[in-house]
């Protein structure tokens, strides 16, 4: 299967090796997501009959990944691109993205508006997080986030992000 290829921690080879060091991306946690891209390629299947059309979109994301530092695990954005595409051709309106980091996501969800004919519009600061005071030590699904959200954090420029995209 595909995903067995994809970077599962959003995060280099070398950053995705020392956080399994030092326990950051456990098994459990890599088996849970994925079992969540499995779930989520069966999604694809209905979306694209085609397996060469299913796997095209997979490849054109993996080269994103292979190229940009993200800060999303692979399942969350497929999700998010996989309900894009579900989106029906009535509807009007755009596509907004509020933070882009270092265009990771951007170029994945400029590929679907693309393909979607719809506007896409990016919003950043690219000065990273503001300063948050607010205790946030596991995420709602119960692993770490402790200094996620510091002052600065997924700071990109405008440079990069065109790079990237």
């Amino acid at each position: 299967m595909y995903f067995r290829h994809l970077n599962i921690s959003g995060c280099s080879a070398e950053e995705r090796k020392a956080g399994y060091q030092n326990g950051s991306m456990g098994f459990i946690s890599s088996m849970k997501e994925n079992w969540e891209l499995m779930r989520l390629q069966r999604k694809m299947a209905g979306l694209f009959p085609s397996f060469k059309e299913q796997n095209s979109w997979l490849q054109k994301f993996q080269q994103v990944n292979s190229h940009v530092e993200t800060a999303h695990n692979h399942s969350h954005i497929l999700q998010f691109l996989l309900a894009m595409f579900e989106l029906p051709a009535r509807l009007e309106g755009c596509i907004a993205e509020a933070g882009t980091y270092k265009g990771g996501s951007t170029a994945k969800i400029s590929l679907v508006a693309a393909h979607l004919k719809r506007d896409f519009f990016v919003f950043d600061s690219f000065c990273g997080l503001p300063e948050n005071t607010e205790p946030h030590d596991k995420s709602v699904l119960g692993h770490s986030v402790k200094n996620w959200f510091t002052a600065g954090k997924f700071a990109g420029t405008l440079d990069e992000v065109k790079a990237n995209v």
